[in-house]
């Protein structure tokens, strides 16, 4: 319990929540991520390494939804699923991986 109300003072970002009860656990060990984060760097990793070519319009149309989530999360209080952050934040992590790896 006292890992717990570590990760929820030591790591709560406007970023990432931090909070124990969306985060990604490894056994007993919490990850300081939440599941929208841990996907996104998931999905961020795939885009990169596949180099498909996206055009911006492509990858705005899948980021949207995660910055929505998350912006609807942060000031709204409003809660979600770890299946919805996963859905939102593997898609924006891919857009972000493509384009990142076309960046010359």
């Amino acid at each position: 319990m006292r890992v717990n109300r570590r990760l929820s003072s030591h790591w709560h970002t406007p970023l990432c929540n931090g909070d124990p009860s969306t985060c990604t656990w490894l056994g007993p060990v919490p990850i300081p991520l939440c599941w929208r984060c841990s996907a996104l760097w998931a999905g961020s990793l795939v885009g990169y390494a596949l180099n498909f070519k996206l055009d911006a319009a492509d990858a705005a149309g899948l980021v949207a939804p995660c910055t929505l989530h998350g912006i609807a999360r942060y000031l709204f209080s409003r809660t979600c699923s770890n299946r919805g952050r996963i859905l939102t934040g593997f898609p924006a992590g891919y857009a972000l991986g493509s384009l990142v790896s076309h960046i010359q």
